[in-house]
């Protein structure tokens, strides 16, 4: 007699989720961190071109450039979303923006300068961060971590607290500093100044070919004209017509690495003199320029480079300052009490 066979059931189906292949999603938000490290790296190098290139260059300045990308590069794997895609889309904006106003618009408009390599790569890093901002924005979400709502509601205020705490001690001073060293370079027309006058190029003693304005004088005296800070020529045109009226020469300058001028800018005027050498010995060597009738008119910061100039060049005879001082220092000095965190930042980096 034989045993009854035993016939097996179907075999039970397997629990464990199908892993599905990843979309073009998921893939793009794999590139976040590439995206980032190579942003950083293009940005870093620009800003560390603008250091290097000062006369004031210090080991710390250099050191705190290189530190806080790599900071962020190293705390990237443990940052919660929101603060990776606020991270990258602020820098991003920062560097586009003020990549695109002064590198991208003096490339465009006059050509691209050898200072202009870095500063169209600080425009590519500030896309690529954009990127990775925009990978942040698509990577999936992290498990909620458990918790009442008050616990979530004291992490969400937490986050806002620290998110305002970083931009005023850290975006918004990278800001103002990034807006000191990138003049816009808006295009300049010839026809600004409704008066006679010819589009002159003079090299300062940096090398820098200084791009400028000149109204021949008809009175035997000239005038040097200066802008003010992330300005040009094109700024001062009334005062020069004011001044040619009067059959005054006019010689107004764009300081280096503004308007059409070669150079790096500096909206603090720290490499100002050389341009203001380079104009008092243009008018010093024109025909229809006597040598002891040269004067300057200077607006903001102009003024300010321009009273620093007449202190140690004779040359200049007469000095017209159209505002060189910034009124928000003045309340602080007058009572005696040194200008807090915020006038300082405003002082030194806001354009005058």
């Amino acid at each position: 007699m034989t045993a009854p066979r035993e016939h097996a059931g179907p075999a039970p189906a397997s629990t464990a989720p199908e892993r599905r292949p990843p979309g073009r999603r998921d893939r793009f938000a794999r590139l976040e961190r590439p995206l980032l490290l190579a942003g950083l790296a293009l940005v870093t190098v620009h800003l560390l071109d603008l250091a290097l290139a000062g006369p004031d260059t210090t080991l710390l300045g250099v050191a705190v450039i290189v530190a806080a990308p790599l900071a962020w590069v190293l705390a990237q794997p443990w940052v919660i979303r929101p603060t990776r895609l606020a991270l990258a889309a602020s820098s991003g904006l920062i560097a586009v923006g003020f990549g695109v106003v002064s590198h991208g618009l003096h490339a465009v408009n006059s050509g691209p300068d050898w200072v202009d390599v870095s500063g169209l790569g600080f425009i590519v890093g500030g896309l690529l961060l954009l990127a990775s901002a925009a990978a942040a924005a698509v990577a999936p979400r992290r498990a909620r971590r458990p918790g009442t709502r008050v616990a979530r509601a004291a992490h969400g205020l937490g986050w806002v607290a620290g998110a305002v705490l970083l931009a005023f001690f850290a975006v918004i001073p990278t800001a103002l500093g990034i807006m000191v060293t990138h003049a816009p370079r808006w295009p300049i027309h010839e026809s600004a100044l409704d008066v006679a006058h010819r589009e002159i190029r003079i090299a300062n003693a940096d090398g820098d070919k200084l791009s400028g304005w000149y109204v021949p004088s008809r009175n035997g005296a000239a005038v040097l004209v200066i802008h003010g800070s992330g300005g040009s020529r094109a700024r001062v045109a009334d005062r020069v017509e004011m001044l040619a009226r009067h059959r005054y020469g006019v010689l107004a300058l764009d300081l280096a690495g503004n308007g059409e001028s070669q150079g790096r800018s500096n909206g603090l005027g720290y490499n100002a003199q050389p341009a203001i050498d380079a104009g008092i010995d243009y008018l010093a060597r024109r025909p229809d320029v006597r040598s002891d009738r040269i004067a300057g008119f200077g607006v903001s910061l102009g003024a300010e480079v321009l009273i620093e100039a007449a202190a140690r060049d004779p040359r200049l005879r007469a000095l017209v300052a159209d505002g060189p001082t910034r009124p928000m220092d003045e309340p602080d000095l007058d009572q005696g009490r040194r200008p807090g965190f915020g006038d300082r930042a405003a002082s030194n980096c806001l354009p005058g």
